[in-house]
C-alpha cells in the first residue's frame, strides 16, 4: 500500500510510479554488467565450460525480465492513484484480475 499523500497527490504518484520503474532498470543495468564480468572471468579461466555457456545465455533474459519487472511494478503503482485520470489504467487492472464468468 502507499502512503495516502502519494495516492491523493498529482505529482507524487506518478513520480513514484517513475522512481519504481527507473530503479528496476538501473538494477538490471547493474545485473548486466556483473553477469558480464562474471562471465569475463570465468572465460578467462576454462573458455569452454556449461556455466559460460548457460551465463551467456541466461543473461538476456534475466535482464529482460527485471527490465519487465519494472514496467509492471510501475503500472501496479499507478492503478493504486485515486486520481480520476489514472481510471482507465485502474480499469484494465481490475478487468485483468476479474473472476472468469463462465
Amino acid at each position: 500500500m502507499l502512503p495516502q499523500f502519494i495516492t491523493d497527490s498529482e505529482l507524487w504518484g506518478p513520480v513514484s510510479a517513475a522512481g519504481v520503474f527507473a530503479l528496476f532498470i538501473v538494477a538490471s543495468g547493474v545485473v548486466n554488467v556483473a553477469l558480464r564480468l562474471i562471465i569475463r572471468q570465468w572465460t578467462r579461466r576454462s573458455p569452454n565450460t556449461l556455466g559460460v555457456g548457460l551465463l551467456r545465455t541466461f543473461r538476456g533474459p534475466v535482464v529482460l525480465f527485471i527490465a519487465l519487472s519494472g514496467m509492471f511494478l510501475g503500472a501496479l503503482v499507478l492503478t493504486q492513484l485515486s486520481d480520476p485520470r489514472y481510471a482507465l489504467i485502474s480499469a484494465w487492472a481490475e478487468a485483468g484480475f476479474a473472476e472468469p464468468g463462465w
